[in-house]
């Protein structure tokens, strides 16, 4: 084989090898339907989705995410990884919310791992059960079919979020999570694989951002 020869073949194997990486990861966008189960007589179901929506719309690209609710208080959610932080708006609002999510915020006391429980959309999902001292929250994913990089979350400590990543490595397509006065089901409807707007992340300039407290 000659020199060119040699050289061509190389920058054809890295090229191969980077889309191949680009896809590995998971880009796009992932509809939620909500439900939840009211642990209060005189509050049904109906009115906590009132307040929370009925459902989300995640966009999600190499460690960034995005959250827009259908319905509900909030009308969109952000972490933006190269700064670590998490930002709200509420809806009819123009303040954007923030906090640090290198601050630990609720410590994990174990995790309940169990195979192939539940099929969603098809994918086989495993079960992940984390325990926190008052709650508790149960995550349903496939880490073959929706992959995200465990890195990307490295310093996100907010109620042990980097520790989650670590063992799922993969974006949940159900979860369960235990509040005071309700428990709240999230389930994907709809997967779509696309390029995202990173633009979409960003906040703008001249935002009013107040810190949550």
């Amino acid at each position: 084989m000659n020199k060119i020869s040699i050289v061509i073949g190389g920058f054809l194997l890295m090229t191969l090898n980077s889309i191949g990486q680009s896809q590995k990861n998971f880009e796009g966008e992932i509809i939620y339907q909500f439900d939840f189960i009211s642990k209060m007589p005189k509050v049904d179901s109906k009115m906590i989705k009132n307040i929370v929506g009925s459902g989300s719309t995640l966009s999600f690209k190499q460690g960034n995410y995005r959250h827009d609710y259908d319905g509900g208080i909030v009308e969109f959610d952000i972490y933006n990884k190269e700064d670590n932080k998490a930002y709200f708006k509420k809806r009819n609002n123009d303040t954007i919310y923030w906090s640090d999510c290198s601050l630990p915020g609720n410590k994990i006391k174990n995790f309940k791992f169990a195979s192939k429980k539940e099929t969603i959309l098809g994918i086989d999902c495993d079960q992940l059960i984390i325990e926190y001292e008052k709650k508790s929250e149960i995550h349903y994913y496939n880490s073959d079919s929706i992959i995200t990089n465990p890195a990307w979350f490295k310093n996100f400590k907010t109620n042990g979020e980097n520790l989650i990543d670590e063992k799922e490595k993969s974006i949940f397509l159900k979860s369960e999570s235990d509040f005071d006065g309700f428990t709240m089901i999230s389930i994907a409807d709809k997967i779509s694989r696309h390029k995202i707007d990173e633009k979409i992340f960003k906040i703008p300039a001249n935002s009013i951002l107040v810190l949550e407290e």
